[in-house]
């Protein structure tokens, strides 16, 4: 089936009934991702966003983030991938949500409506699989990229920071807070700790799929537990930090404990990062601040009804 690309976005596709896009004169079409696709879509990654990820990180990120292949969709000229569209599903609230986990278009391509086409074709896979709601994230600073999402339905839902670490994190050398090393699903336990509900990168369920590569380490006072903390080595990401009520310096304290674990485990000398605190929390943002880590990145959440 032949379609100009300006009729692509009128079409609902499902993952076993999928047009091809031939936008005259080029033999460019889009279809669902498969297994089989792994390689093409990791060059795709490092050339769009002009990165050097190796695979094994990216395997890693995939699993993270739920991807769903079936509703993935790639952009390919020649049979060659020159764009993708990644997707997951999962339960929020007890109602199933997709969320776009990456995209990008080679540049070379850009300004098509290729990323328009290609969400198009993966909404309409998730509404098949009852999805209700999508969601997903874009940098702050890109009022190009932001435009784009909102003509495609999306409002801004939250604003989230990344800190990131200096290159030594200045310790109390007598601290009475004491971390140590747990399993996750102790942790897991403790997730009452933790004040707001984590975006997509950081939800349990993608916390749980990728367990062997999470360092979950709690706090204690030397009479309760007080904190906790999720740490992914591989990445240099805090990815969980909930605290118990405290002041601040016994936040300082425990935090602090919590960082020098962290320090001693990443897998390289680079700095770490506390990733994706929403603008609505305070009290950690502050402290990690005492502690010498600094604003490094900031994104935002977007929605809509699908």
């Amino acid at each position: 089936m032949t379609l100009p690309l300006h009729n692509i976005q009128t079409i609902r596709l499902l993952p076993t009934n999928v047009p091809v896009l031939r936008p005259t004169p080029s033999s460019l079409y889009i279809r669902p991702l498969a297994d089989r696709d792994f390689h093409e879509l990791h060059n795709t990654l490092c050339r769009g966003f002009g990165v050097n990820m190796s695979s094994e990180s990216l395997a890693l990120r995939l699993r993270q983030n739920g991807y769903r292949p079936e509703i993935s969709y790639g952009a390919f000229e020649e049979g060659s991938m020159v764009g993708f569209w990644l997707s997951g599903i999962r339960a929020i609230s007890g109602k199933r949500v997709s969320c776009c986990t990456g995209t990008t278009v080679v540049e070379e391509w850009r300004k098509r409506g290729i990323a328009t086409a290609m969400s198009r074709s993966a909404e309409g896979a998730a509404r098949a699989l009852g999805a209700g709601a999508g969601v997903l994230f874009a940098q702050a600073g890109n009022s190009t990229v932001i435009r784009l999402y909102r003509n495609m339905g999306f409002e801004i839902t939250r604003t989230l920071h990344s800190y990131s670490s200096a290159d030594t994190v200045e310790l109390s050398k007598d601290n009475p807070m004491q971390a140590r090393l747990t399993d996750l699903g102790h942790a897991y336990s403790l997730r009452h700790m933790l004040d707001h509900e984590p975006p997509w990168y950081r939800m349990w369920e993608g916390i749980f799929d990728v367990r062997d590569s999470i360092m979950p380490v709690v706090v204690s006072d030397g009479m309760k537990e007080r904190a906790y903390g999720l740490f992914q080595p591989a990445t240099g990401r805090i990815l969980h930090l909930g605290l118990d009520a405290m002041s601040a310096e016994e936040g300082r304290l425990a935090l602090g404990a919590m960082v020098e674990i962290f320090m001693n485990a990443r897998s390289n000398d680079g700095p770490i990062e506390l990733f994706q605190i929403p603008d609505s929390q305070t009290q950690i943002p502050a402290i990690m601040g005492s502690l010498g880590f600094s604003l490094s990145n900031t994104q935002v959440e977007m929605a809509k009804t699908l």
